[in-house]
């Protein structure tokens, strides 16, 4: 009984002592002795009393029915609509400054709407339950809203008479956080969903008006939702104007990423493309990763991609 129990061994409705009695019965139709017999089962209950279950006694505590592992999905999404305004910063527009040196620069901020939402789910890796952690994902979902702010620095100069800006992005100063599930507070994670300030630099080079080369990194180490793992994006871009007119342009977008943060990351390649009608834009991106994995058909997919849609009015 002991055996059965701590191994989670179900006996079919039968008991120990009904097993038993069939095996003593089966091991006389064998032509055994009672005596015989009586040798065999001392020698099982010593072995098992010896050897056996001092074993079970100690897996016990980690034995199937007490396993714990699981497989937790968490994730956050955030639509922002926001209001911008940018202008040069004033004194420091005269070579009587720092002899120019920041003649050029501008100042501005964003003030966003953002909505988020928060997914958790957790599943039982040894459970009999049929579950889809990627659907209780969705349906654990918490949604609220904050207000945010970046702010901007814009410095545009000239070398060899070629356009250059250089330029730092502070994002989410004001740190907005966001309603946990209630599985996940549950769960003993914390209530909200903090997004951390970040900051980013880069610079661009306009080789010609229709051509330009950029390049930027993050300088902050970015917390992502997954435990452990961090993003340091870096990247490099090039964008075409087809039209560079004021009032319509086309603009074709293609350049490679990386993650510096973590050295399993693989480089990833971007694209995407820009539409300008009078003061209105549209820009549509994407990633997808040099890394592939193999799926149930046998084909090899991206390991990684993502996508993203920006709409804004110009004034």
């Amino acid at each position: 009984g002991d055996l059965a129990d701590n191994v989670g061994v179900e006996l079919g409705g039968k008991n120990p002592q009904d097993i038993a009695n069939a095996l003593v019965n089966y091991a006389s139709l064998q032509g055994m002795s009672a005596a015989q017999i009586q040798d065999a089962v001392s020698t099982i209950n010593k072995s098992y009393t010896e050897y056996i279950k001092p074993i079970l006694t100690d897996i016990t505590a980690t034995s199937y029915k007490n396993n714990k592992s699981n497989l937790t999905v968490r994730g956050i999404s955030t639509f922002e609509a926001s209001l911008g305004y940018g202008k040069k910063c004033p004194y420091v527009q005269s070579t009587a400054v720092l002899g120019g040196v920041l003649k050029g620069l501008y100042i501005g901020g964003n003030l966003k709407y953002m909505k988020g939402y928060v997914g958790y789910a957790k599943a039982k890796v040894l459970s009999d339950d049929k579950v889809d952690p990627f659907d209780d994902l969705s349906d654990n979902q918490k949604i609220s809203t904050k207000i945010g702010l970046d702010l901007g620095l814009l410095l545009q100069k000239k070398f060899f008479r070629k356009k250059t800006n250089f330029g730092i992005l502070l994002r989410n100063i004001n740190s907005p956080s966001f309603d946990q599930p209630a599985e996940a507070v549950a769960d003993g994670e914390p209530s909200k969903y903090n997004l951390a300030p970040q900051i980013r630099g880069g610079v661009a080079v306009w080789p010609f008006n229709w051509w330009t080369i950029s390049t930027d990194l993050d300088l902050t180490k970015n917390k992502t939702p997954l435990p452990e793992y961090n993003s340091r994006l870096w990247s490099l871009g090039n964008e075409f104007n087809l039209v560079n007119s004021k009032w319509f342009n086309l603009a074709l977008r293609c350049g490679l990423m990386k993650n510096f943060a973590e050295s399993s990351s693989k480089l990833a390649y971007t694209g995407g493309f820009g539409i300008t009608l009078a003061h209105f834009v549209i820009d549509v991106g994407g990633a997808m990763s040099t890394d592939g994995v193999e799926i149930k058909d046998g084909r090899k997919v991206p390991s990684s991609g993502a996508a993203a849609l920006t709409i804004s009015f110009d004034f």
